[in-house]
C-alpha cells in the first residue's frame, strides 16, 4: 500500500483535496463500488470485519521477504488508538516495505464503519527515501475504504493519492508456503496499483489478515512476502475433549445449547455434537496464532475461533455475535483418563445457569456438593434471589466413559484438573437451557504467590430479568499483594476496568471481600484456572445487574519472556539489554508500543520479573 506516496506534497490540503476529488470522480465515471461516503457509529474502534486478522492493540503478525526481499521482514501490527475528527480509530502499523538503506512504515488510522468495512482517516510515516509522509482526509465522510466487509470482485477503491485496490478473486486458497505457514482459506485476492503502472497482488485470509504479497515493480522482479507461522512454544492440543456451549440469538434471546466432543490430532480437528436441531459434525485441518492478551486463535477454514487456553481447559466468548447470531460461549476440556470412584469422591464448588425457552427467563445457582464413597451425594446452593435448597440422591460412574449420572439429572462429564461439567442441548422438564460446572474443593492451601500472574478472562451473563445476554472476554491480573485488576469488554459496548482485592481459602477458595457481590470462586487444583460467580443482586435490580459465570483462565505466555521458555530471567533481560533506548518499531522489548524501549518497559519487565509458568512444568 503506501510505497509510493512520497511523489504527492501531502502537506498541501489544496492539491490533496483537488487530487482526493479527482480519484472520487474518475471511480463513480468508470462505475466502481464503493464511492460512497462514510457513515460511522460510536464504535469505530472495535473491529469485527473479518478480514484484517487484528482486533486489539498489540494484535501483530510477520510476514518473510521472498526473492529480492529474502532476508527482509514486513509487519502488521495495532500499536494504539487516536481520535482523527472526531472518530475513534486504531493505529494500524505496517512496517518493513523491503530492503531499503532507510526502515520505511506508515502509521494508518482506521476505523470500522456501520457496515463493517475498515476505512482509513489518516497515514503518517516514513517512505522508503526518508520522506515523512502525512496524509488525512478533510472529513469523516471521506474516509477511504481500507478493506471491505463483503468483498465482491470488481470492487475497487480509492487509497492515497494516485493509488487504488481492486477485489481480483473471493473463496480462494493459498497454499502452505515454504515458510511452514498454511494452506490458508476463504481468501481474498486484492491488487494494488498505482500511476506508475506498478501492482501489488496481496492476498487476505478470513479472520487470518494477509498472508501473501506478490510485488511487481518491474518487468522480471521476483519479490514478495509470505506469512511466518506464529508460533506457541509447547503448544499441544492433541487430545480428546469435552463439548459444551450455552448462547442465544442476539436479537430474540432465544436461548440455544450443545453438548459433544473434540478430537485434535495435530493439525486436524474433528467435533460431533447434539442440539435441538439434531446430531452434527465437523472435521478439518488448523492453524494456531498467538493474541495479544495470551489466548490464541484456531483458524479453520470458516474462520478464526478464539479461545483462553491453560492446557486442559479452552474457553470461547466474545464481543459479537457469531455466524449463527448467537451471543454465548463455549467450554471444550479434556477428559478425564483412568478414572475410578476414589477419582470422584470429594468435595465440589459448583455453579449453575439457567435460562428458559419460553419465558426468557434466567436463574443462576452457587452451592456445594459432597459425592460419598456409598453412592450417594448431597447438594447445597442459593439462588440469586436468595433462596437455598438441599437436595440429596444417588450418583453413578461410567469409569470407561468418563461419565457421572448424578441425582437423577443428566450426563455430567469428568474432565482433567477436576473438572465436571454438563449442557443441555434441548429444553429441560421446565424448559431451561443451561449449564453445570463444578469444580474440586481442596485442602491444600494456597498462598498469593501460587496464583499472582496475568489471566485471560471470559465471560457470559444474563440479565436477572433473562434478557439480554452479554458475553465478552479481556484481562485480569492478579498480584501478590492481595490486589486484581481487570480489564474488559461486554458485548453490548460496555468497557470495564477496575480492581479488587481477594482473600483465600479455605483450602482452594478464593473470595472477593469489599466488591459489590462478594461472591466465593473456586481455583483449580493446578491452579492454572479460577472460576467466579456472580449472582447478588440489589433489592431493586435493574437490567443491566448481571447474573453468570466468571471465568479467568492463567495465561501460558508473559509478554516478557521474550526468548519463550516460559520464564522470566536474564536470558530474558540480556535481550531487553540489547534493545535499551533503541528507537524504532517492532522492538520485542518495547512493551507499550511507543517504538522506543525505556523507562516504561523497564517497569514493565520488573513487574513480571522472575515469572514462570508453574503449572506447566
Amino acid at each position: 500500500m503506501f510505497r509510493k506516496v512520497s511523489q504527492f506534497k501531502f502537506g498541501d490540503r489544496a492539491i490533496k483535496k483537488i487530487k482526493f476529488t479527482l480519484l472520487l470522480l474518475t471511480i463513480i465515471l468508470a462505475g466502481a463500488n464503493q464511492a460512497d461516503s462514510a457513515d460511522f457509529g460510536s464504535n469505530t474502534d472495535i473491529i469485527t470485519n473479518p478480514w484484517l486478522g487484528l482486533t486489539n492493540v498489540g494484535d501483530g503478525y510477520t510476514l518473510a521477504g521472498y526473492g529480492d526481499f529474502e532476508g527482509a521482514i514486513r509487519t502488521f501490527s495495532l500499536i494504539g488508538n487516536e481520535r482523527v475528527l472526531g472518530v475513534k480509530c486504531l493505529i494500524l502499523r505496517i512496517y518493513g516495505h523491503g530492503n531499503n538503506p532507510v526502515t520505511e512504515y506508515y502509521d494508518v488510522r482506521i476505523a470500522q464503519d456501520t457496515t463493517a468495512n475498515i476505512r482509513f482517516l489518516k497515514a503518517t510515516g516514513v517512505d522508503g527515501d526518508g520522506n515523512n509522509v502525512d496524509f488525512d482526509v478533510n472529513s469523516p465522510d471521506e474516509a477511504l475504504i481500507y478493506l471491505p466487509a463483503t468483498p465482491i470482485v470488481g470492487q475497487r477503491f480509492d487509497h492515497l493519492p494516485g493509488a487504488y485496490s481492486e477485489i481480483i478473486a473471493v473463496n480462494q486458497t493459498v497454499p502452505k508456503m515454504s515458510t511452514g505457514a498454511g494452506p490458508y482459506y476463504d481468501c481474498m485476492l486484492r491488487r494494488w496499483g498505482g500511476e506508475t503502472g506498478d501492482t501489488d497482488d496481496k492476498w487476505n485470509c478470513r479472520y487470518v489478515g494477509v498472508v501473501k504479497e506478490d510485488w511487481a515493480d518491474e518487468v522480471g522482479e521476483v519479490r514478495g512476502w509470505w506469512r511466518v507461522p506464529d508460533q506457541i512454544p509447547d503448544m499441544n492440543l492433541n487430545g480428546e475433549y469435552w463439548f459444551g456451549s450455552l448462547s442465544a440469538d442476539a436479537n430474540s434471546w432465544v436461548p440455544w445449547g450443545k453438548i459433544g466432543t473434540v478430537i485434535i490430532n495435530g493439525n486436524n480437528w474433528y467435533q460431533e455434537w447434539e442440539d435441538y436441531d439434531g446430531h452434527h459434525s465437523f472435521s478439518g485441518t488448523f492453524t494456531t496464532s498467538v493474541q495479544s492478551d495470551g489466548s490464541i486463535n484456531i483458524n479453520h477454514a470458516w474462520g478464526s475461533y478464539n479461545v483462553a487456553w491453560n492446557g486442559s481447559i479452552m474457553i470461547n466468548a466474545d464481543t459479537a455475535p457469531d455466524a449463527e447470531n448467537r451471543l454465548g460461549f463455549d467450554i471444550i476440556a479434556r477428559k478425564a483418563t483412568n478414572i475410578d470412584v476414589n477419582d470422584v469422591i470429594g468435595n465440589y464448588s459448583f455453579f449453575a445457569h439457567w435460562s428458559d425457552w419460553y419465558e426468557r427467563d434466567a436463574s443462576v445457582g452457587w452451592g456445594t456438593v459432597e459425592f460419598l464413597a456409598d453412592g450417594n451425594g448431597v447438594a447445597t446452593w442459593v439462588y440469586q434471589d436468595g433462596r437455598e435448597e438441599i437436595k440429596t440422591g444417588d450418583w453413578t460412574l461410567d469409569d470407561v466413559n468418563g461419565i457421572m449420572h448424578i441425582m437423577d439429572f443428566r450426563d455430567f462429564f469428568l474432565c482433567e484438573e477436576g473438572i465436571i461439567f454438563s449442557f443441555t442441548s434441548e429444553p429441560g422438564i421446565k424448559g431451561d437451557f443451561g449449564y453445570h460446572f463444578f469444580v474440586k474443593e481442596s485442602n491444600e492451601p494456597i498462598t498469593p504467590d501460587d496464583i499472582a500472574g496475568t489471566y485471560i478472562v471470559r465471560f457470559l451473563e444474563t440479565s436477572v430479568f433473562g434478557q439480554p445476554f452479554t458475553c465478552g472476554k479481556g484481562t485480569a491480573v492478579i498480584r501478590p499483594d492481595g490486589t486484581l485488576e481487570w480489564d474488559a469488554y461486554y458485548s453490548y459496548g460496555e468497557h470495564d476496568v477496575g480492581e479488587m482485592t481477594y482473600a483465600l481459602g479455605p483450602g482452594n477458595k478464593i473470595s472477593f471481600p469489599g466488591s459489590a457481590h462478594e461472591e466465593e470462586g473456586i481455583i483449580s487444583p493446578d491452579k492454572s484456572f479460577i472460576f467466579a460467580p456472580e449472582l447478588q443482586v440489589p433489592t431493586e435490580p435493574q437490567w443491566w445487574n448481571w447474573i453468570g459465570g466468571i471465568f479467568l483462565v492463567r495465561t501460558t505466555c508473559n509478554i516478557a519472556d521474550l526468548n519463550v521458555d516460559r520464564r522470566v530471567n536474564f536470558a530474558d533481560y540480556a535481550t531487553f539489554g540489547n534493545q535499551w533506548l533503541a528507537a524504532e518499531p517492532g522492538l520485542s522489548a518495547n512493551f507499550n508500543r511507543d517504538s522506543r524501549v525505556d523507562w516504561l518497559d523497564l517497569k514493565t519487565f520488573a513487574e513480571n520479573w522472575l515469572w514462570q509458568a508453574i503449572w506447566l512444568h
